[in-house]
């Protein structure tokens, strides 16, 4: 509504109020519990050993534990898949439209006949919308690569047991027919152990990833096949120029355009609905008051009405233009600052990200030639034929080095998508 309409119409409810005086009562709030005058005191106890008790405790064998077959039933996806879908359902980005979908009067005058003080608000709204939707697409990315971390190394665990298994058969013929062992079978056991536990761990985590991926992605609790991240994993060398990345996201985020907007678009009819975006605003809280409040005048009963309102309606409208221009000056002010503060969190949030994805880029280096060096190993134990005992291990080793690589790819993978979002893309 525009502020002169909006004023004269306070002028004329409020001197309305005045000829008929409201009923007063006194209400009291509910009674809530007094908090203690003192500190609790702790109950007694008796110190106990934290180790459990065995006899208390399950037991499994991992000569006869099994490795969990690998799931069968799968579903392969890509990452723009991924990003695409989860964009399209978040949630908050729904609401920033939702709520600019809601009907509103637009009041006109002879001399503003198409104003609209709830436009601005749209505008915000909508590159709102952009944001939260891009940070939703840029969450389910990386739990996609997690997922492919967790999916790559599960198979070389799967295969590392095997082999194990492998060498545990040979070893166990060899000692029934009086061969001496390099290796005693309790400490194979052992290693079966420790690799039933780590391929549990992380069964579970793919499993976990799978179920909140889907439910990201749209796709039924109940659907049977196991998300299959799919696409070309490799990692560049290249490195990331830092201040290049800097520009590009200040110029691009849309949380920052938002701001931009409300600052450029701030007029003393759009002061309210600016007002309602600040208090939204991180790290806005108790910064942003309830506005400008203009107190009626008092009742002077003696005085016409018309006559009282003739006399107070130009007191009233030069106040509420002083005390509205001031206010729009503040907020200023405050959008300003608050935009200042956020060009620097974005700025330290985008060199962040692109030291980790350069450091990132070197690790992948550094455990591919650990793998390509473990490979050559194993391939030289394989040429001499010297039998499990020396191949076996070998290649344990590098099936450890491979899985060092898929972990090191796919966490170059998150930095990336990571900084994507820091970008604003």
């Amino acid at each position: 509504m525009p502020r002169t309409w909006r004023s004269w119409v306070t002028l004329g409810m409020v001197a309305l109020a005045g000829c008929r005086a409201p009923s007063v009562r006194v209400t009291s709030p509910a009674q809530t519990p007094a908090a203690p005058s003192k500190p609790s005191e702790l109950p007694a106890a008796s110190a106990t050993t934290l180790e459990p008790d065995y006899a208390k405790l399950p037991l499994v064998d991992p000569q006869s534990a099994s490795a969990m077959p690998r799931v069968k039933a799968r579903a392969p996806v890509m990452e723009a898949t991924v990003s695409k879908l989860a964009a399209e359902r978040a949630a908050l980005a729904t609401v920033f439209q939702r709520e600019s979908e809601i009907p509103h009067i637009v009041a006109a005058t002879p001399s503003q006949p198409t104003g609209d003080d709830g436009a601005l608000l749209r505008e915000v709204r909508t590159l709102l919308a952009t944001d939260a939707r891009r940070r939703a697409g840029g969450d389910a990315v990386q739990e996609f690569f997690r997922l492919a971390d967790f999916e790559g190394r599960l198979d070389l665990l799967r295969l590392s047991i095997d082999r194990l298994d492998f060498l545990r058969e040979a070893a166990r013929k060899a000692k029934a027919d009086g061969a001496r062992l390099p290796v005693e079978l309790d400490e194979l056991d052992a290693q079966r152990a420790n690799l039933l536990a780590i391929l549990g761990q992380a069964e579970l985590g793919a499993k976990l990833l799978d179920t909140d991926l889907k439910r990201r992605l749209g796709l039924s609790a109940q659907m049977p096949e196991r998300l299959l991240p799919s696409g070309d994993f490799s990692v560049p060398s290249d490195t990331v120029d830092a201040e290049a990345s800097v520009k590009i996201a200040l110029e691009q985020r849309t949380d920052l355009q938002a701001l931009r907007t409300a600052y450029l678009g701030l007029t003393p009819e759009n002061l309210p609905s600016v007002q309602e975006y600040l208090r939204g605003v991180p790290g806005s809280v108790g910064l942003i008051g309830s506005g400008s409040v203009v107190h009626p005048p008092a009742w002077d009963p003696r005085l016409p009405f018309s006559k009282l309102l003739r006399r107070r309606a130009g007191e009233w409208a030069k106040a509420i233009d002083t005390v509205t221009a001031a206010e729009v000056d503040v907020r200023r002010q405050q959008l300003y600052r608050l935009i200042e503060e956020k060009e620097r969190a974005t700025a330290d949030e985008v060199r962040a990200t692109v030291a980790t994805l350069n450091e990132q880029t070197r690790q992948v280096g550094l455990a591919r030639w650990r793998s390509e060096q473990q490979m050559s190993k194993f391939a030289d134990v394989k040429k001499m034929a010297k039998g499990p005992f020396l191949e076996v291990p070998a290649e344990l080793e590098t099936l450890r080095a491979r899985s060092e690589v898929i972990a090191a790819a796919m966490a170059w993978h998150q930095a990336r998508g990571k900084l994507a979002v820091a970008l604003g893309q």
